[in-house]
């Protein structure tokens, strides 16, 4: 078996910041899916995006909190993920797309994380019940199609400040 790399790993370490950047195999499109229920979707996507956002209390610096204001999104197993974790730690919030509610062209392992800005929360906030919702998500960020247009979410550094605060997070822990 030989395996074929888009790219090279790389580590980078700053003071007080240690940044992975991993190679997949196969770089390009994770998921390629209409939902079924873009509305519900959308108002889900919109509160995942909130919490990250959301600052219940503030026990780290600014820059340890901005790099935890980002979802994460996992696809794989016929299942799409999204979760984000409040910048201050106390809430996770997680949408698990099943494959029965998409439409999947392309799907494949993989995980990005994204800025859900607010011209992203401006397109969700305007699906209504009947309306497609479109997500492509890949090594290049989640782009959104809706009738309203699209908005594409490029990809931002993993945080490696929160991922061991995912665990110990009490409202994680309770899923």
């Amino acid at each position: 078996m030989t395996y074929r790399y888009g790219s090279a790993s790389s580590l980078s370490v700053d003071p007080g910041r240690v940044a992975l950047g991993l190679s997949t195999t196969d770089p390009g499109t994770y998921l390629d899916a209409f939902t079924e229920r873009a509305d519900v979707v959308a108002a889900a996507l919109l509160l995942v995006g909130r919490v990250a956002a959301t600052r219940f209390y503030d026990p780290m610096t600014a820059a340890q909190l901005a790099e935890l204001a980002d979802p994460i999104i996992t696809t794989g197993d016929g299942t799409v993920r999204f979760e984000s974790l409040s910048a201050c730690c106390g809430v996770a919030a997680r949408l698990d797309l099943l494959a029965d509610g998409l439409d999947i062209t392309t799907q494949r392992a993989g995980t990005t994380n994204v800025d859900l800005g607010a011209g992203s929360r401006r397109l969700l906030a305007g699906v209504l019940p009947r309306d497609p919702l479109h997500l492509a998500v890949g090594d290049t960020g989640l782009l959104m199609t809706t009738l309203d247009g699209q908005s594409h979410e490029r990809t931002v550094a993993l945080p490696t400040a929160g991922s061991g605060r995912w665990p110990t997070c009490r409202s994680w822990r309770a899923t």
